[in-house]
C-alpha cells in the first residue's frame, strides 16, 4: 500500500507540474496573440501613412506645386535656399511629377534619395566651380538650362572682387555670360 501511495502521490505531483505548464502556455499564448495584434495594427497604420519621397529645389527661385492626394488639396512650397529648400511629396504625386517631367529639367524638384545627373542641379555652387577642372566648368554649365540656376552662379561670382578670382572662377564667369547670352539672350555688361 504505501508503494502505492507514492505512485498516486507521484502521479499528482506529476499532473500539478502539468497543470502548471500548461497555464505558463497559455500565458504566454495570450502575450504573444496580444503582440501579433499589436503588430498587425501597427501595419495597418503604416499601409495607410503614404511612402513620401524626398525633393530639394534647385532652380534658385521659390516654387510651389498644388496637387490633390487622397481627396484633399496640398501644397509644397519650396524656397530656393535654407531649410525650406526641402520637402517631400507622396510617392503617387511623385510619379505623376516625374511622368511630366518639367519640374524636374528645370530643377524646381529632383529627388535627393537617387542619384542626380541633372545638369541644373548644384548642391553647392562654390565647391563646384573651386574643385572641378576648367574642362569639367565648361561642360557642365554650358549644359544649364535654368536662368536662376546661372542666376546663382554669377552672384556667387559677383561675391568675389575681380583682382581675387581664381582662374576657375574667371572660367566659370566667361561660360555663364556666354550660356546667358545663347540660350536666354541675356547679355551682362562689366562695370569697369
Amino acid at each position: 500500500m504505501p508503494r502505492q501511495n507514492a505512485n498516486v502521490k507521484s502521479l499528482i505531483d506529476e499532473n500539478n507540474e502539468l497543470k502548471k505548464q500548461l497555464e505558463e502556455l497559455r500565458r504566454l499564448a495570450s502575450e504573444q496573440k496580444a503582440f501579433i495584434n499589436s503588430s498587425l495594427s501597427t501595419l495597418k497604420d503604416i499601409e495607410q501613412q503614404p511612402l513620401m519621397i524626398p525633393v530639394k529645389n534647385y532652380s534658385g527661385s521659390h516654387f510651389i506645386y498644388n496637387y490633390v492626394y487622397r481627396g484633399q488639396d496640398k501644397r509644397l512650397e519650396l524656397e530656393p535656399f535654407g531649410p525650406r529648400q526641402v520637402g517631400s511629396l507622396p510617392l503617387e504625386v511623385w510619379a505623376e511629377v516625374e511622368r511630366d517631367g518639367k519640374y524636374i529639367t528645370n530643377g524646381s524638384m529632383v529627388r535627393t534619395d537617387v542619384s542626380n545627373n541633372n545638369p541644373n542641379c548644384f548642391d553647392d555652387i562654390p565647391a563646384f566651380i573651386n574643385n572641378s577642372t576648367t574642362r569639367q566648368i565648361q561642360d557642365r554649365i554650358s549644359q544649364v538650362t535654368v536662368k536662376g540656376v546661372l542666376g546663382m552662379m554669377i552672384q556667387y561670382l559677383d561675391s568675389i572682387p575681380d583682382s581675387k578670382k581664381t582662374a576657375n572662377q574667371l572660367t566659370a564667369y566667361n561660360v555663364v555670360k556666354t550660356v546667358l547670352f545663347d540660350k536666354f539672350n541675356i547679355q551682362l555688361i562689366d562695370e569697369g
